[in-house]
């Protein structure tokens, strides 16, 4: 079985007199290789960037320091059709395990986005509504909502770009659009497990005259607020970052330092590792709660609250771990590799964003407020008559025979 390279070399055995070229014209027939092979992997990812840039394969004009362009290319020359090439559109699997696992999580959301809607409608109703308004009634809806938004996006324009009808540029311009909206949905997911939740969890069936569950829910508000600050701080950096770089590469073609490309990566690794980092104070806070507190061992809470649990800490696992695999791992694995990986990653971490998603709504869905009447007994009502002298008033129960 003959491969390209033995292809490329029975060209040099070519008579170029036969066809009207000159005998001394030298063609380095390995670069078309080399090149033949880069192009059958279109999407780079940053580590490619930063190795190409290490071979002195780009180029400042100047300033001694490497720098990126555009890639390049000029997308507008890119053709377009003004209806569906199909053709061209979904014949190989990269594109239908994309369009399928889309068409299914979209789905999957909406359905979501329905229940959360009759979840919230009803505990409004009832006195789970009172306290945490905040998370109930504005971060699980604008989180399923932002999900939701990011899915349709992809789903369109991964349909127009394979269709022929939009250039690959602005796929990618809209590529900047659904990483925004999906990593503040997830983080808007963490905000609402680790502060409204965990600290009602921690109020839960303590009484109000509790000085030591006071403090430790005073502690949780502390440290998790600072802690999701940070990581928010990281988000916002990292995805302001990359926006510039997708811009610059794909729209405005301005050069890029390469040294900028490596700090993008960086910044999103460390976004991912402080992600990472809080769930896993949710799981210690949740656990401890879940422990401590005899009220949250009865019901639907021991089965709900390992779930968000675990689900969180898978959902930041996969996005960490996937991230690091991808840009950091070995650049010279097979593309079929990536493929595959990131079919898996995009699979994963959508499924632990739904399973976390319903049980933090469950979770909060539950009547979680102070147990001040464990205090006192339930007999039956209770009268209580003056006092006479010094001797207390007994209790009765009915009417008293003078």
């Amino acid at each position: 079985m003959s491969t390209v390279e033995d292809y490329l070399d029975d060209l040099d055995d070519i008579d170029l007199s036969d066809y009207g070229l000159d005998e001394d014209l030298d063609i380095d027939w390995s670069d078309l290789s080399t090149s033949t092979s880069s192009a059958s992997e279109p999407t780079s990812t940053v580590s490619d960037w930063i190795d190409d840039a290490s071979d002195g394969t780009t180029s400042s004009s100047s300033s001694s320091s490497t720098s990126l362009g555009a890639l390049g290319s000029d997308y507008s020359v890119q053709g377009t059709s003004s209806s569906c090439a199909s053709e061209v559109a979904f014949k190989t699997t990269g594109p239908r395990v994309d369009l399928a696992f889309d068409v299914i999580f979209l789905v999957a959301f909406i359905a979501i986005a329905v229940f959360t809607v009759l979840r919230l409608l009803k505990m409004k109703k009832s006195s789970a509504g009172a306290g945490s308004s905040f998370a109930k009634w504005l971060l699980f809806p604008v989180s399923i909502f932002l999900a939701i938004l990011y899915l349709f996006i992809d789903t369109l324009t991964l349909i127009l770009t394979e269709c022929v009808i939009m250039r690959y540029d602005k796929y990618q311009q809209a590529a900047t659009a659904t990483a925004w909206f999906n990593s503040i949905s997830i983080f808007l997911l963490m905000i609402a497990v680790l502060l409204p939740i965990c600290l009602d969890l921690q109020r839960s069936g303590s009484s109000s005259g509790d000085a030591k569950a006071h403090k430790f829910a005073t502690l949780t508000l502390y440290v998790h607020s600072a802690w999701l600050g940070l990581t928010g701080l990281f988000l916002l950096v990292s995805l302001a970052v990359y926006s510039h770089i997708q811009d610059s590469l794909y729209r405005t073609g301005d050069t890029i330092d390469i040294d900028l490309v490596r700090s993008a990566r960086n910044l999103s690794m460390t976004y991912y590792v402080f992600l990472f980092l809080a769930a896993l104070l949710g799981v210690a806070n949740m656990g401890f709660a879940l422990v401590k507190k005899e009220s949250l061992r009865r019901g639907k809470l021991p089965l709900l609250i390992p779930t968000l649990a675990l689900s969180t800490l898978t959902l930041t696992l996969v996005l960490m771990g996937g991230f690091a695999d991808t840009n950091y791992g070995d650049a010279f694995r097979s593309w079929e590799y990536f493929e595959r990986s990131g079919d898996a990653q995009v699979f994963l971490s959508r499924l632990f964003y739904a399973v976390a998603f319903v049980a933090a709504l469950l979770v909060a869905a539950e009547d979680l407020g102070r147990d001040d009447a464990a205090a006192y007994p339930a007999s039956g009502p209770v009268q209580v008559l003056p006092m006479t002298g010094s001797a207390p008033s007994p209790v009765v129960h009915g009417p008293v025979k003078v």
